[in-house]
């Protein structure tokens, strides 16, 4: 099996509501995957995926709180792996 990595989130950096875009690879093990399969948190809230491809994954969040945030990303139950396995960004 092939393991879903992160290697980027943009944008770095956020002022309130806007879409994250997650890149990387193996995101799509296989070709039935959907969005309602990947789990995005953002600080424990929801990140709404919009969109899903091998390659990226956008999600849409709401306001959260000022400060570093932790990402967390799961694919179909499996947490996924990288150097940016829990991301962070910083929110303005």
């Amino acid at each position: 099996a092939v393991t879903p990595y992160i290697d980027n989130v943009n944008p770095t950096s956020i002022t309130g509501p806007t879409t994250l875009t997650l890149t990387g690879r193996n995101f799509m093990p296989y070709p039935t995957l959907s969005v309602d399969d990947v789990t995005i948190l953002v600080n424990d809230h929801v990140c709404n995926v919009t969109s899903l491809s091998n390659t990226s994954i956008s999600c849409d969040i709401g306001d959260i709180e000022a400060g570093h945030a932790s990402i967390l990303a799961s694919i179909d139950g499996q947490y996924v792996r990288g150097n940016r396995c829990v991301s962070t960004f910083d929110h303005l």
